[in-house]
């Protein structure tokens, strides 16, 4: 199987990522919860057994129990450093190690600068936690589904409440058609939704190719 950092172009490596980054992407704000570093490393190990990649993730805080410093956790190698800056130095230094087999996972636009004039790549955060979460949404199932139930229970709300009354009809014919105003509102939802199941679905096929 070829894994997606192949299909980038970018061949069999190790990937380095910037966990506080990574957490950022997914919502966390501020300073982690334990639980909040421990979903996100596990999301991780889940895509980087999937992929088959050698993943290192520099977290900075205190150890975690479940997953110490300098072992492995579900399929990844979690680092730890005390302060940010510090944890910039070790990503960096984990990439020279390996700079022309090593992707760095980042949102430092300095470190990224740095990485791609010593040759090596860089991806952001955002991007590489979108390609998680879909890989995650296929191995679950997916939700698209749910959408679509949601138009469709818009759709027999709309039709219901539309009975053919001659009263309320004259009524609404009168005051200027309400019920034309209601089913653009109703189209203008289900474009909103249509625009963003296109975006989850080329992030889908890029998935799908690999």
């Amino acid at each position: 199987m070829i894994n997606l950092f192949t299909w980038l172009g970018l061949g069999p490596r190790r990937v380095v990522v910037d966990g506080d980054a990574m957490l950022k992407a997914s919502g966390c704000r501020g300073k982690a919860a334990p639980r909040d570093q421990i979903r996100v490393l596990r999301q991780l190990g889940r895509f980087a057994q999937k992929e088959k990649i050698d993943m290192i993730v520099v977290l900075t805080g205190k150890p975690l129990r479940k997953a110490p410093d300098d072992a492995s956790f579900e399929g990844i190698h979690v680092r730890y450093a005390e302060t940010s800056t510090r944890a910039q130095k070790k990503i960096w230094n984990l990439f020279r190690r390996r700079r022309k087999k090593t992707t760095v996972v980042t949102d430092d636009s300095e470190m990224e600068q740095r990485i791609m004039e010593a040759g090596g790549a860089a991806l952001r955060a955002g991007t590489f936690n979108k390609a998680v979460n879909i890989e995650g949404e296929n191995a679950s199932g997916g939700g698209s589904r749910k959408s679509g139930g949601g138009r469709r229970r818009g759709g027999r709300k709309r039709s219901s409440g539309s009975s053919p009354r001659s009263g309320k009809n004259e009524s609404r014919e009168s005051s200027g058609g309400g019920d034309n105003h209601g089913g653009n509102k109703g189209s203008g939802k289900k474009n909103d939704s249509d625009r963003g199941s296109e975006e989850d679905a080329r992030i889908r096929e890029m998935i799908d190719l690999v």
